[in-house]
């Protein structure tokens, strides 16, 4: 239904969202054990480093049944950034540059929203906490109760 890709500069890239099956909703995290970057030795300036072969990189795959109240609330979320067109403004503070945190935000297939954000937009704060919280969820690390807290709180922020 939604995700959000996080490829940050330094720290591991994962995935969070909901997704739609025949059971209902559920959250999902994949989260690479290290950065890929650099795990592959891409922009090593070693002489003798070997490039290593992608499939040497095993994610962590999580997935957990999340209420149907909690997904509608969290695409709510995703509906209310993705469509604001103030959330597209050019930044002349913000360069393209390798230590920069890409987003790659989307929605369900048939919406046809979709977007990519570099650094930190105005909005793009609390997608972040919610899409983390998705993880965590996934992952069983915080509870129902914690994951609606959070959305509860992006919610407020963005003024739903």
């Amino acid at each position: 239904v939604l995700r959000m890709v996080d490829i940050p500069p330094f720290g591991p890239e994962w995935v969070g969202g909901v997704c739609r099956e025949t059971g209902g909703y559920h959250a999902f995290g994949v989260v690479a054990p290290k950065n890929i970057w650099s795990q592959l030795r891409f922009g090593s300036d070693e002489p003798n480093s070997k490039k290593v072969d992608y499939r040497v990189i095993r994610p962590a795959v999580f997935e957990r049944a999340i209420s149907e109240t909690i997904a509608v609330r969290v695409m709510a979320l995703w509906r209310r950034v993705l469509t604001d067109q103030r959330n597209y403004g050019k930044d002349p503070a913000i360069h393209l540059d390798t230590d920069q945190f890409s987003f790659y935000l989307a929605f369900a297939p048939g919406e046809k929203l979709t977007a990519r954000m570099t650094g930190w937009g105005s909005k793009v704060e609390q997608l972040l906490d919610v899409a983390d919280a998705l993880v965590v969820y996934a992952d069983g690390t915080i509870t129902d109760r914690k994951l609606l807290k959070v959305v509860a709180k992006a919610e407020k922020k963005l003024g739903i």
